[in-house]
């Protein structure tokens, strides 16, 4: 089984250099025929009734559709031929999931096509689309159908072509908006153009055969009769001798209409396929083996192809005596003919959901659930998984066996251990890929995928902003909030702390919370002890908080240290704490400056008002009086604040006065203003009567 395990990966890994793109619904990812309303004519009207559409494209490798970009044109015919041009960008593709399909928000109007008509999807390297690859979109993988009304002569290998009516998907006539039609000739049962032209309704064009003499079909647009049964090719078993009798079982079908139902017989054994579209596994033995592949469309027509190979597990024979010269007797060549084989009703087997995802929230492991369907009776099913956290993984299902039309339950769990959870740095998509043998055909091993998507939730740690204060030779305990903010459910249990720079010394940790929940805070008791010969001033301290040894999160301490007391913490102006001090150098200064400017508007004040009461000169004795007794009081008022903080009275603290002395100076400042402006009043005010008498 493991063997057969391991061939499975190189089925995913083989390269046919062949593109699969089907139309599907934006929501669930289901194939969808686009379907207009009935006044539509153009793809640029986004009419559209189902306009939530995307185009899933497949490839075999992600090789093959990394960075391509990728557009929908309306094209004539397959390489060689012309396009007509895009109107928009094409879309690049950045990013390819585990199963190598990728769902790509095409513009259905960024392509000049009219109504009805086929468009082709073209893969190029460069964004100009040159040396682009074409894959034609056809009624098979979404597209809308549509019809055209020619008549058509020949003479020779030319025809003359006349289209006089164009058809919608229902079947009723129409006149496109866009007088435009592309004409194309082809051999009949492909989608080769022999010959192209540009007309539209009612005018004729002239095509040529060239040297082709078979039955032809004609194409508007792309649409026509074509309705040629599927091309099918294997491409592995191929015609050759295996060491091993565990073979990859690959293949391509192409076909107009959708595929019905395939089936392949193995040495005469009959056997139904579930899935027309996925790799396989055969189980053989020593010996020759004829392989037919079937497929049927829904029109009833089938097409096959045929290998023979050989199994020897033993070492090759040596050759018989008679070396060269011998004579060679050739072999008649036996044709293949097919045995008959009505098919059966097609089968199923799938992993739900497609796309799984599994969550790891630290420490914790990570596990989600899907189930397996099958409409066959399935045995030996189990499960791996491709990724590269695949060795932490582990893949429980709840039987080995499906019963027809029925499903069993599974789960995948990744359990990593913590540290691996916090250092993780691996790709975070993987591949689940699950096998089972078919009771309706012992050599065929049923294989299905499913995208898993790993999602790591880790905690953060978040540590608040805290100011110490303490003296020379004190030792003061202290504590520090440490917040989870991290995503998810992640909780924090290991938790350590670093104090780094020249004062990390002066810390030590006491006690650590043992778990910090998401969303939740808890508080680390610390020490911080300083010695009687250390430096006085403010210091900043960085610190770090550390989960398993991981880093999570971390602040800036700020400690201040001092003689005697501890400057106190002053915010200046009070209310608004536009600033911070952490010593009373600037504060003082700041309350001598008021005090003085409060001083100076006082004594103007004053000076002023006295000018104005007094009736008569006094003596020069008493003025010199009155103005030391008028300087003392207002020297008084104004470094009242600087009087009540002075160091070793301390009747009010220096911050707390800074902020009376700022209040001070705006209250005379206020009182100096006004009367400022009444002066200026009566400066304007007219003179009375008896003032201008006199």
């Amino acid at each position: 089984m493991k063997k057969a395990l391991l061939l499975l990966l190189v089925l995913f890994s083989l390269s046919f250099s062949y593109y699969y793109p089907y139309i599907v619904n934006a929501s669930d990812h289901t194939i969808m025929t686009l379907v207009y309303d009935d006044a539509s004519f153009s793809y640029a009207d986004n009419s559209l009734e189902n306009p939530d559409a995307e185009l899933r494209l497949c490839a075999d490798t992600a090789a093959e559709l990394q960075n391509k970009w990728v557009a929908m044109i309306y094209a004539d015919g397959t390489n060689p031929g012309d396009y007509i041009e895009i109107t928009h960008y094409p879309l690049q593709i950045t990013s390819v999931p585990p199963t190598n399909c990728v769902y790509l928000p095409i513009d259905l109007s960024s392509f000049k096509a009219w109504y009805p008509s086929i468009p082709f999807v073209f893969i190029s390297d460069s964004q100009d689309l040159s040396g682009a690859e074409r894959v034609k979109l056809v009624t098979a993988n979404g597209w809308l159908v549509g019809n055209y009304t020619i008549t058509e002569t020949q003479a020779g290998n030319t025809l003359n072509i006349t289209v006089i009516a164009a058809l919608d998907d229902g079947g009723a006539p129409i006149v496109p908006d866009v007088d435009y039609l592309v004409v194309g000739v082809l051999p009949d049962g492909t989608l080769e153009t022999l010959d192209t032209a540009i007309t539209s309704i009612n005018d004729s064009v002239l095509l040529s055969l060239g040297t082709y003499t078979g039955t032809h079909v004609i194409h508007i647009n792309g649409i026509g009769p074509g309705n040629f049964g599927p091309i099918v090719t294997i491409l592995s078993p191929q015609p050759t001798t295996y060491s091993s009798g565990q073979i990859p079982f690959t293949y391509t079908i192409h076909s107009y209409l959708p595929i019905a139902s395939c089936w392949y017989v193995l040495d005469g054994q009959a056997t139904v396929m579930p899935d027309c579209t996925i790799p396989y596994i055969l189980n053989v033995g020593d010996g020759t083996h004829t392989l037919f592949l079937y497929a049927n469309d829904t029109a009833g027509q089938t097409g096959f192809d045929s290998v023979t190979f050989q199994v020897s597990s033993a070492p090759p024979t040596p050759p018989l005596p008679g070396g060269p010269g011998s004579p060679h007797v050739p072999q008649p060549e036996v044709p293949i003919e097919p045995p008959p084989f009505v098919p059966p009703e097609p089968e199923f087997f799938s992993i739900n959901p497609e796309d799984i995802v599994v969550e790891i929230h630290y420490p914790l492991e990570g596990e989600a659930n899907f189930t397996l369907y099958s409409t066959s009776h399935l045995t030996d099913v189990s499960c791996f998984l491709t990724a590269d956290f695949g060795q932490y993984t582990r893949i429980e299902l709840a039987s080995d066996e499906i019963q027809p039309n029925s499903t069993i339950n599974g789960k995948i769990i990744v359990d990593m251990p913590p540290t691996e959870i916090l250092d993780y740095n691996g790709d975070y998509e993987g591949l689940l890929q699950c096998v089972g043998k078919y009771e309706g055909g012992p050599t065929l091993m049923l294989s299905t995928a499913a995208n898993v998507y790993l999602e790591i939730y880790e905690p953060q740690i978040e540590v608040q902003e805290e100011l110490f204060t303490l003296l020379l030779f004190e030792n003061l305990p202290a504590t520090l909030n440490l917040t989870n903010v991290g995503n998810g459910t992640a909780y924090a249990y290991n938790l350590s702390i670093l104090f780094s720079g020249p004062q990390g010394e002066l810390f030590s940790v006491l006690e650590l919370p043992a778990k910090i929940l998401h969303g939740e805070s808890a508080l680390a008791r610390i020490l911080i002890q300083v010695p009687l010969d250390y430096a006085p001033g403010t210091y900043k301290v960085p610190v770090n908080v550390y989960e398993n040894g991981r880093f999570m999160g971390g602040t800036i301490l700020t400690l201040v240290i001092g003689y005697e007391i501890a400057p106190p913490v002053c915010h200046f102006p009070i209310f608004l704490n536009y600033v911070s001090f952490w010593d009373m150098d600037i504060p003082w200064a700041i309350i001598l400056i008021l005090s003085l400017a409060t001083y100076l508007l006082l004594q103007s004040l004053k000076e002023s008002r006295l000018e104005k009461e007094r009736i008569k000169p006094l003596p020069e004795k008493e003025r010199r009086k009155e103005a030391l007794l008028l300087h003392a009081k207002l020297l008084l008022i104004a470094f009242a604040p600087a009087f009540l903080a002075l160091p070793g009275f301390w009747i009010f603290e220096p911050c707390f006065m800074m902020n009376v002395a700022l209040l001070e100076f705006i209250i005379v400042l206020f009182k100096k203003l006004r009367q400022m402006g009444k002066e200026k009043r009566k400066k304007r005010a007219p003179l009375g009567e008896g003032e201008a008498k006199e």
